[in-house]
C-alpha cells in the first residue's frame, strides 16, 4: 500500500511537524509520499530515508497538472492525506471527475476560518466535495462546528487528536522562586494569534515583573516590536526555532493568547509534556485540552484583563508546579504522539 500526505507547504510549523512524524510512522510499515505544492521545504531533513518528498511546484508548470499526475494519471497512490480544506477538494474533484479509486482523507487543522472569502468557499463549495471523503477533525467542537458552519456532515469523520513525544518535551530543571516571571508563546506572529493582547497586558504595574519571550516569525513582528518599544517592556523576540527546548526551559509560563483559528495546538501540548503551566483562550479544542483549574487556566479570547489575572495567579511557584505537573502526566496519559500514531493507523486499516 501506497501512502501519500498533501500539503501546501513544509515550513516550520505544528501541522507540518506532525505530518512529518506521521510519514516517519507509517513508513515502518507502508511506502510514503509527501506532496508538497510549494517550495518551501523547511522539515525535509526530519524526514527518514525513504519517504518521497514531492515539490509540485519545482517538478510542474503547474502545480495541478502535478496534483492531477500523481493522484489520478500514476494511480499509485492508495491512500492521500489532505491537509487542507483547500486541497481536499481539488483531490475530491480531480477523483471524482476521472474516476479514480483513490482513498481520501480530509485533516482538518482549523475551527472557524479566519478569511471571510474562504470561509464562503469552504460553506458552499469546498464542502461538497469535502464530503465524499474520510475526514478527520482535531477535536470534537471543531467537529460540531464544521456540520454546523460549513456543512461538512460526512458520516466517515473522526476525532483525533494531536500527540506529543512527552519524553522528548521533559522539563530537565526544577521550579524557583525569582524576582520575574518568565512568560512565553510559540507561533505565528499573525493578526489572529493575539500576541498584542499580551504586550498590552504586560504595560499593566501588576505585571511589570515579567519577561516574554515570543517564538515565530510572521507579518505582525514589526508592530509587535514597535509595541514592545514604545512601553518599554521586557519581551525578546527568537524568530522561528528549530528547537524551543532551550526556551521551554527558561519558561514559567506558557501563554497561548489567539483569537481565532487554534483547534488543537501543538505548541500547548509540547509546554504540558514539559511540565508548563498553560494560559490558554478558550477556542476550538481548549476544554479538550485543558481542564481549567486543573491541568491549566483557560481565559476569554481577547481579554486583556483575563491574560493580568492568569499570570498574577500563577505568581508563585507552588501553583506553577502544581497545574504543571497535572499537565503533564494528562498528557502522558492520554495525548502521546503514540496514542496519535496508532489512532491513525487504525483508520488506514480500516479503509
Amino acid at each position: 500500500m501506497k501512502i501519500a500526505f498533501l500539503l501546501y507547504n513544509l515550513a516550520m510549523g505544528g501541522s507540518e511537524r506532525k505530518v512529518v512524524k506521521l510519514c516517519n510512522h507509517f513508513n515502518k510499515k507502508y511506502k510514503v509520499s509527501l506532496i508538497v505544492v510549494g517550495d518551501d521545504l523547511g522539515l525535509k531533513s526530519e524526514l527518514e530515508p525513504g519517504v518521497d518528498c514531492i515539490s509540485l511546484k519545482d517538478m510542474y508548470f503547474f502545480w495541478i497538472w502535478g496534483l492531477i499526475d500523481c493522484i489520478a494519471i500514476r494511480k499509485d497512490i492508495d491512500i492521500i492525506f489532505c491537509m487542507n480544506p483547500k486541497l481536499s477538494f481539488y483531490s475530491s474533484l480531480i477523483s471524482t471527475f476521472l474516476k479514480s479509486s483513490l482513498r481520501i482523507i480530509s485533516c482538518i487543522n482549523t475551527s472557524r476560518i479566519y478569511k471571510k472569502r474562504h470561509s464562503l468557499l469552504t460553506k458552499y463549495v469546498y464542502s461538497h466535495f469535502i464530503n465524499k471523503t474520510n475526514i478527520v477533525f482535531g477535536a470534537k467542537v471543531q467537529q460540531e462546528e464544521w456540520k454546523a458552519y460549513y456543512n461538512v456532515r460526512s458520516r466517515d469523520s473522526h476525532v483525533v487528536y494531536n500527540g506529543v513525544d512527552s519524553e522528548y518535551f521533559s522539563k530537565k530543571g526544577s521550579y524557583a522562586e525569582s524576582g520575574r516571571i518568565r512568560i512565553t508563546t510559540v507561533g505565528r506572529l499573525s493578526p489572529e494569534k493575539g500576541h498584542i493582547n499580551v504586550l498590552k497586558a504586560l504595560t499593566r504595574e501588576s505585571c511589570r515583573h515579567v519577561t516574554y519571550s515570543v517564538v515565530g516569525s510572521g507579518p505582525c513582528l514589526n508592530e509587535l516590536k514597535a509595541f514592545a518599544e514604545e512601553n518599554s517592556l521586557a519581551v525578546v523576540f527568537y524568530g522561528s526555532l528549530d528547537d524551543v527546548r532551550p526556551i521551554l526551559e527558561q519558561t514559567d509560563v506558557f501563554i497561548l493568547p489567539s483569537i481565532a483559528v487554534e483547534t488543537f495546538s501543538n505548541a500547548v501540548l509540547e509546554a504540558m509534556a514539559y511540565a508548563l503551566p498553560c494560559v490558554i483562550t478558550d477556542i476550538g479544542g481548549a476544554r479538550e485540552m485543558i481542564s481549567n483549574g486543573d491541568t491549566g487556566i483557560i481565559i476569554p479570547p481577547g481579554s486583556v484583563s483575563e491574560i493580568e489575572n492568569a499570570i498574577s495567579r500563577l505568581s508563585t511557584s507552588q501553583e506553577r508546579a502544581r497545574l504543571g505537573k497535572n499537565a503533564q502526566q494528562f498528557v502522558r496519559d492520554y495525548l502521546s504522539d503514540r496514542i496519535m500514531f496508532r489512532n491513525y493507523q487504525a483508520l488506514v486499516e480500516e479503509l
